[in-house]
């Protein structure tokens, strides 16, 4: 049991470093390395740790084809969107 919780933690901070585009690597070694040393109750020190703050720290770790794939995969989604509703219209 306690090597699944330790799993379902790299997982979710995987995915929530991806959906951030957040370069996967740079920011689990960081993010590993630093939160053996806060102390507990420090939620200040934890949300430093959370992708979308740790990246506006670390710009240079910012995945700018990631980010732009995402725009083209929203914008696909919305044609599609606009057309399934355009055919139900009709």
């Amino acid at each position: 049991m306690f090597f699944h919780a330790h799993i379902h933690l790299a997982y979710t901070l995987v995915q929530s470093a991806r959906r951030n585009c957040v370069d996967v690597w740079p920011y689990l070694t960081d993010v590993l390395r630093r939160i053996a040393a806060i102390a507990p109750g420090n939620t200040a020190a934890l949300e430093a740790l959370l992708p979308d703050r740790w990246v506006a720290a670390h710009p240079e770790h910012r995945l700018e084809q990631r980010e732009e794939e995402s725009r083209e995969a929203q914008a696909r989604r919305r044609r599609k969107r606009a057309a399934r509703r355009l055919a139900a219209a009709q």
